[in-house]
């Protein structure tokens, strides 16, 4: 009796302290990314929600669904998209509403990975460890989690908005993987929903970010390790004979089979994966991406064990291996990875309940370490990974001796204050735009685009001189990239020295000719300089160019410059309407043709146009006016043109007769 007294208050201790834990590390989570919630937008923040009207919902209806699906950045991720939609229609664009989600999902991350590792220790757990499994001890895999939440790598993943996608996406990943374990066991009696459970998660998965598709692989990585011989049982039955060791050597051989074979449709059908040619914007082969990524991995591993701030970056400067020996460390990094997947497989077949977590948690990266057009290094990238090293965590601490669960509960008590110290810096960091910019600039010293983006941050936070000598440093670093040139017109231009600035604009439209920056920052030298009829004319002259060569996107900007300038010059207002008519904006191209006949009733083309926007606008009897102008003043040599309008009069004044 004593002792069941004895084992029942261990069990409650046991329990109260996992849960203690638990409570603990939630509440520094809070405390170490409360910083991040007075951080702004950054990078592709600004494409995927203040740039993208698609997500900035004001109510909930059919129609914003519709544009949500339809005209996001990556609508290949509605999921996430949503998520930013319903941010908006609580609060706007105020990023601290943004960055609070992000911090709510993190923590709900961190209790559904709680829920997964009570679930796999006790699940997996061989006899000897049964007992002790469904005892006191399975609390304690509660303990891991919390250096999850508060470890300094998955900063980027919360306080970056748009990563959301990834720690959502990790989220939905986890409850399906809880979901698919709870049907496999038949840990309660309807295991069918659980299994139903599993693959709405799962896609849900997907829809936040592509990568949760690797789950498929790891739940038949799962099934391999715990339920390999129920599988052997099922096909000796089927193939009528006794499993050995040829049919283990086929069975292997199929499974290289199918995912070269996955592997060549994949890559064969889409432009931004391969082995060979370099990927557009990029200055590296898939090969030569994969064979960065072991020294990548490498450097991922040594984040996770010492994640100093010092050592964490939004955007790493990494040299990219374009051979086995160049540079030399990837032979070395490439036999590394080859000896920790070996490792990790043979602790498959030997201890599957320790494997499976490591092989897993390399699974989880084969998109992203794959041939693929990506950025070569993102910490966020080991978010979802991450999780599978917890799950490794507990069944260690679970299965330990009292002792040395006693050391270990010891150690992640001490490590949990460096790591909430570091987070809660990282925080400090990504909560100032200049802090946040300039500490990427330390640390990738050498490249072009870490001191652009610095060099901007100074500039809208004032400090001109600064930014001056930044972007200058950019500009030396790659003089092939146009946006450097322009950011150093914009300085100059205020610095009051619009010739300076006239010839770095100048310079970043040879770079890229067909961009519209340069050519609105060309003509604000001009007239900054006191020639705005040269201003005009330059914008009149590369609007129109801009449309006729079917560039009306970029035309717009310009000949609005252009109408700013001159707002009684026809040939500005008729081009502006030309190009907003080629984007089937009618309502404005309607506006501008009306003008340019108010200031120039000769313009004939002015006439067409006007009457194909009111055609297609309805506008019946105007439009009829307009084809009769167009006849009345054009030149015999359009005389196709005229056939066409005195066919559409003839039309419209039957639809009108009627």
């Amino acid at each position: 009796m004593n002792r069941m007294i004895e084992s029942t208050n261990r069990h409650r201790a046991t329990a109260t302290l996992g849960w203690f834990c638990m409570v603990v590390a939630a509440c520094l989570t809070l405390w170490a990314y409360s910083p991040a919630l007075d951080a702004g937008f950054v990078f592709d923040d600004e494409a995927n929600i203040t740039d993208s009207p698609a997500v900035h919902w004001t109510e909930v209806s059919l129609r914003n669904v519709e544009l949500l699906l339809g005209s996001s950045r990556l609508r290949q991720r509605p999921v996430a998209n949503l998520s930013f939609a319903l941010d908006h229609l609580a609060g706007g664009l105020d990023p601290s509403g943004f960055h609070l989600t992000n911090v709510l999902i993190h923590l709900t991350v961190g209790g559904t990975l709680m829920w997964l590792c009570l679930l796999y220790t006790r699940l997996t757990a061989s006899p000897p460890q049964a007992r002790q499994s469904r005892g006191a001890a399975r609390y304690l895999a509660l303990v891991p989690v919390g250096l999850f939440l508060l470890h300094p790598l998955n900063t980027q993943a919360v306080a970056y908005v748009v990563q959301r996608m990834t720690s959502m996406a990790a989220l939905f990943t986890l409850l399906a993987f809880a979901s698919y374990l709870m049907a496999r066991y038949k840990v309660t009696l309807r295991s069918r929903g659980w299994y139903v459970g599993a693959i709405i998660f799962w896609m849900l998965g997907i829809g936040s970010k592509e990568n949760a598709v690797l789950l498929l692989p790891v739940i038949a990585l799962y099934e391999v390790c715990f339920f390999r011989s129920e599988w052997q049982r099922r096909v000796e039955q089927i193939l009528g004979g006794q499993w050995n060791s040829q049919w283990t050597v086929r069975a292997w051989a199929a499974a290289a089979v199918l995912v070269a074979l996955a592997s060549w449709v994949v890559m064969t059908s889409h432009d931004g994966i391969g082995l060979f040619g370099t990927f557009k914007g990029r200055d590296f082969s898939g090969l030569e991406r994969m064979l960065t990524q072991t020294r990548v991995q490498l450097l991922y591993l040594s984040l996770l064990l010492w994640p100093s701030p010092a050592r964490l970056s939004l955007d790493h400067d990494f040299v990219v291996s374009h051979g086995l020996l160049d540079p030399a460390t990837t032979l070395l990094a490439t036999f590394a990875c080859l000896v920790l997947v070996a490792s990790a497989i043979f602790l498959c077949v030997r201890r599957p309940r320790y494997g499976f977590p490591v092989l897993a948690y390399m699974l989880f990266h084969a998109i992203e370490a794959g041939p693929v057009g990506l950025e070569l290094v993102f910490e966020h990238r080991m978010y979802l990974p991450s999780t599978m090293l917890v799950l490794l965590g507990s069944a260690l601490l679970v299965d330990a001796r009292p002792g040395k669960q006693t050391l270990a509960l010891a150690t992640i008590f001490v490590l949990s204050f460096p790591l909430t110290h570091w987070t809660y810096d990282r925080n400090l960091v990504w909560a100032d735009p200049v802090e946040l910019q300039g500490d990427i600039a330390r640390k990738s010293p050498s490249k072009a685009r870490a001191q652009h983006n610095f060099a901007l941050a100074l500039r809208e936070a004032g400090r001109i001189e600064e930014a001056l000598t930044t972007v200058q440093r950019a500009i030396q670093l790659d003089p092939g990239d146009d946006r450097p040139h322009r950011l150093l017109g914009d300085i100059l231009l205020d610095l009051d020295r619009p010739r300076e600035a006239l010839q770095a604009f100048q310079t970043a439209r040879t770079v890229k000719p067909t961009s519209m920056a340069p050519v609105l920052g060309i003509g604000k030298a001009l007239a900054a300089d006191g020639r705005e009829e040269e201003a005009f004319q330059h914008y009149l002259a590369t609007g129109t160019q801009f449309g006729q060569g079917g560039l009306p996107w970029q035309a717009i900007p310009v000949l609005r410059e252009a109408v700013n300038l001159r707002a009684e010059n026809a040939e500005a207002r008729h081009a502006l309407g030309s190009s907003y008519l080629m984007v089937d904006k009618h309502d404005d191209a309607i506006e501008q043709f009306r003008a340019a006949l108010l200031l120039d009733s000769s313009k004939y083309e002015s006439w067409y146009n006007l009457g194909l926007t009111a055609d297609s606008l309805g506008l019946h009897d105007e439009a009829i006016r307009a084809y009769e102008g167009f006849i009345k003043r054009a030149p015999p040599a359009l005389q196709q043109q005229i056939s066409r309008a005195s066919a559409r009069i003839g039309a419209l004044s039957i639809d009108t007769s009627r």
